[in-house]
């Protein structure tokens, strides 16, 4: 990726992948049950960190077309229930080895709402008695349209819930269908209606550039979620990298094509200006709150806080629990098995499941604010880094943004200014160092020879 002088598109190409984990280049070594357990008995407590909880059920009522997350059909409900209680097990166990206070937990999925009030108020009820909440900002739980009742929500409030996010993704019936949303758009406002009767903070995913949206669909679809009401809008773009081949399948029968690079940037464009309009502002690189105070170039009116946890300061970590989930401690990532009866099996026998130990270099950790959070969030505390362990090339790419105006050096702080945040992903890319890039390009360079997602240079390139 090179930085052109063309102030609209400053970048000679565009990221189609809007969020990866990081880092992706890991030294992995498979671990036991056992060695988990000790790998999690030596990271002792330390006052200066925030922990957040990320839970995983994965699980969902039918499959999106165009979901890269792990999860499985729910068609077995004794399956669901016997995951549930193997879940707790492990909460149980990882809790005797971890005394952080907790800064936010995030329950994902799969459709966590497909769990019942009962293991709603079951699940709140050991995390409260196995974790320091004390200081907790935000406790969020990601629901589905047609799992969506009024019982469930009062559970959820009950237990503490302060946002519960829905992933709409579109209100036009015909693209639900080439999605896989099975539940018609007037159930997602409906949705919608139930949810901002129970909760202040509402969250709605919404999708763009899929193949064959046209602006007027995207306009559209804009007009109809500001009319919900809803105080909280995440705008995401799709990934071709990541959807499943019977999306590129069935977009490739019906004569759809992939959005070019240039339409992802002016869809993104038309969206902010249409939701600014309505007054909503960006709070982090594509969420969008309801507030009478905009920002520069996102508004502090709202933080979300686990992924604080995610792109943030060394000092937040993560703590995963269910199939496939990762937590992150002093560096080091962990990730459970992703086999959901070998994950079962390892927590009944063992309290943890096995997993995969991943270890970066020394300068990952420390230049990850950098790379994430300045783009995402808008800005860093440089007394936070210490720059000797930044990638070198980090510091060299952050100079070029800086000169390019896409980051402005203010005093203690590094800021993004507007034009970054609109090209927010991209600057994440290129702030990357090398060795972090190409694995990111091997999984472009893998979708571009798959014929079904059919990703030429125009759909990758904005000189194209």
């Amino acid at each position: 990726m090179k930085l052109e002088q063309d102030r609209e598109h400053p970048f000679d190409r565009d990221v189609p992948i809007h969020n990866w984990y990081y880092p992706l280049a890991v030294e992995t070594l498979a671990l036991s049950p056992t060695g988990v357990r000790q790998f999690l008995d030596m990271t002792r407590a330390d006052p200066t960190v925030r922990r957040a909880l990320y839970l995983h059920i994965p699980f969902c009522d039918t499959i999106c077309s165009f979901c890269p997350f792990v999860r499985k059909s729910a068609a077995e409900n004794d399956l669901i229930d016997a995951y549930f209680s193997v879940l707790l097990t492990e909460i149980r166990t990882k809790s005797k080895l971890s005394d952080n206070k907790i800064n936010a937990i995030f329950i994902g999925g799969g459709t966590p709402s497909l769990l019942s009030a009962l293991q709603i108020n079951q699940l709140g009820e050991i995390l409260q008695s196995s974790f320091d909440l004390s200081e907790i900002q935000e406790f969020s739980f990601e629901v589905e349209v047609k799992s969506v009742t009024a019982e469930k929500l009062k559970a959820l409030k009950t237990v503490g819930v302060t946002n519960v996010r829905l992933g709409v993704q579109t209100l036009q019936d015909q693209a639900r269908n080439l999605l896989d949303l099975t539940a018609p758009a007037r159930d997602a406002k409906s949705a919608l209606e139930l949810m901002l009767a129970h909760f202040d903070l509402v969250s709605a995913d919404m999708l763009y550039a899929y193949d064959g949206q046209r602006q007027r669909d995207l306009e559209a679809d804009i007009k109809e979620i500001i009319n919900t009401g809803v105080p909280l809008i995440e705008l995401y773009p799709l990934n071709p990298v990541a959807s499943q081949t019977r999306f590129h399948k069935r977009a490739g029968q019906l004569g759809l094509r992939p959005a070019t690079a240039r339409t992802r940037h002016e869809y993104r464009l038309t969206a902010t200006d249409m939701l600014a309009n309505a007054g909503y502002f960006p709070h982090n690189g594509h969420g969008f709150i309801r507030t009478r105070t905009s920002g520069y170039p996102t508004t502090d009116a709202y933080h979300f806080d686990y992924h604080e946890n995610v792109y943030g300061y060394k000092n937040y970590e993560i703590l995963g629990f269910g199939a496939n989930a990762i937590s992150s401690i002093q560096g080091i990532s962990l990730q459970n098995t992703g086999l959901l009866h070998q994950y079962m099996h390892d927590v009944l026998e063992h309290g943890v499941p096995c997993g995969a130990l991943g270890r970066s270099d020394a300068y990952s950790r420390e230049s990850r604010p950098l790379i994430f959070r300045l783009p995402y969030f808008g800005s860093v505390e440089k007394a936070a880094i210490d720059f000797l362990n930044v990638y070198p090339e980090t510091l060299q790419s952050l100079l070029a943004l800086i000169r390019h105006g896409m980051v402005e050096d203010i005093g203690q702080t590094f800021r993004i200014t507007r034009l970054g945040w609109i090209w927010y992903t991209n600057c994440m890319y290129f702030l990357l160092p090398q060795h972090e890039k190409e694995m990111i390009d091997v999984q472009v360079s893998s979708a571009r020879k798959d014929k079904r997602a059919a990703l030429e240079n125009e759909h990758l390139r904005l000189d194209a």
